[in-house]
């Protein structure tokens, strides 16, 4: 994520965060964001402090390295065609963010 960021960074994309230190750092948080493009997780991901997961399609982790990667990150697959498979996303989301670690999701997305 850190090299997609400095890649980014690096093309002349300028980002202003605004409230990042209105946030507790003992505290564990649910970001919502929309997602127009496949540049807005390494543009914003890396922005939120402490450790953050995201929910993301379980396409993303049939990719070898990728799902791997996303694996180790504690990313939540979600099925976005399957009612159930859906209710255990939210179900594994919440196990995540139980062991403090922010949630990330991206409505649009």
């Amino acid at each position: 994520m850190w090299g997609a960021f400095t890649g980014v960074r690096l093309a002349g994309v300028r980002v202003q965060t605004v409230g990042l230190d209105e946030l507790d750092p003992t505290r564990t948080y649910i970001f919502m964001s929309n997602h127009v493009s496949n540049i807005d997780p390494p543009l914003l991901l890396p922005l939120i402090p402490r450790r953050t997961s995201v929910m993301a399609k379980k396409e993303l982790f049939s990719y070898p390295l990728l799902g791997k990667t996303m694996r180790l990150g504690s990313l939540v697959p979600v099925d976005r065609g399957n009612r159930e498979a859906g209710i255990a996303a939210v179900r594994a989301a919440a196990e995540v963010i139980r062991q403090g670690i922010n949630m990330t999701i991206f409505i649009e997305g």
